[in-house]
């Protein structure tokens, strides 16, 4: 699951200790250099109401990221914070408790679609939802996919086509089921699975996509097909 927080973990700063009483510049990876080599850069953090304001930039002066932290020396974020494009687009939010992951977060993916979303608790990925749209550059699929999980374990995956109310076809791996739904959003039937995820009983569609349609229907009994 590990695409989930690769938000977070790759953005903060490796580093949790530092003298910080001048800006400090940082490489492509996140590791002290000097100004001329610098990709991004945080000032020293202000002091507000007892906690301290972290905003790290890129190198163009765009805001990067910004959050409050117990330290003035190191990364003990508290409550929320939050990660920019270059371009200012909100790439994704977090909350921490005493320098732990802990509460809501969001991911966005740069065009502002919802990457994931879910809760951390201390420091652990309790439950989420992760998206994957067609078209993305890394995803060559010819439909949408949710997928929700608890913890690592993966419970619900969702094909859909734009709207996720709409057309789809809901696996839910802990129940041993798969829902259909027509192009109204309306439920078709649910069929149960055996152990090899084989149909064992109700009903379940075939699909085509770009843009998704029902092909076919099909009826299970006892593991076997029902022709009509």
């Amino acid at each position: 699951m590990i695409k989930l927080i690769s938000l977070f973990a790759l953005l903060l700063v490796s580093t949790s200790s530092f003298s910080q009483e001048k800006t400090i510049y940082f490489d492509a990876d996140w590791q002290p250099t000097t100004k001329n080599k610098m990709v991004y850069f945080r000032p020293v953090p202000k002091a507000v109401n007892g906690k301290f304001l972290f905003k790290d930039y890129y190198k163009s002066g765009k805001l990067q990221f910004e959050g409050f932290s117990l330290s003035k020396t190191e990364e003990k974020f508290e409550g929320l914070v939050t990660y920019y494009g270059e371009d200012g687009q909100n790439l994704g939010q977090s909350n921490f408790k005493n320098g732990i992951l802990n509460g809501d977060f969001t991911i966005y993916y740069p065009d502002g679609k919802l990457k994931s979303k879910g809760t951390y608790l201390g420091g652990e990925v309790e439950k989420s939802l992760s998206f994957n749209y067609r078209g993305l550059e890394d995803w060559n699929e010819e439909y949408d996919l949710a997928t929700k999980y608890n913890g690592a374990q993966k419970t619900i995956e969702i094909i859909f086509d734009g709207n996720i109310k709409g057309i789809r076809k809901e696996t839910f791996f802990e129940d041993r089921m798969i829902r259909s739904y027509d192009e109204t959003g309306k439920l078709i039937g649910e069929v149960t699975l055996d152990y090899n995820d084989e149909p064992v009983a109700g009903i379940v569609a075939d699909y085509i996509f770009s843009p998704m349609k029902v092909e076919k229907i099909h009826t299970y009994k006892d593991g076997k097909e029902v022709i009509k």
